[in-house]
């Protein structure tokens, strides 16, 4: 199996987002891992939108 950590930042001053993450083995070990700036939105778009890069980055990496 593996663990997505994934994770959604707003600067202080609200002019910048960013998403990112890692894939990790049943051993903990790194697999694979991203980071996007995203536009401006609402937090819980910028963490939805956080979990679903990572999703798609494990399902193309193989990992089902």
């Amino acid at each position: 199996w593996v663990k997505i950590n994934v994770d959604g930042f707003v600067s202080k001053n609200n002019t910048k987002e960013a998403i990112g993450g890692d894939v990790r083995n049943s051993d903990g070990e790194w697999l694979t891992g991203f980071n996007i700036v995203t536009g401006m939105d609402e937090i819980f778009k910028i963490e939805a939108r956080a979990i679903v890069e990572g999703m798609k980055l494990a399902w193309l990496k193989g990992y089902k």
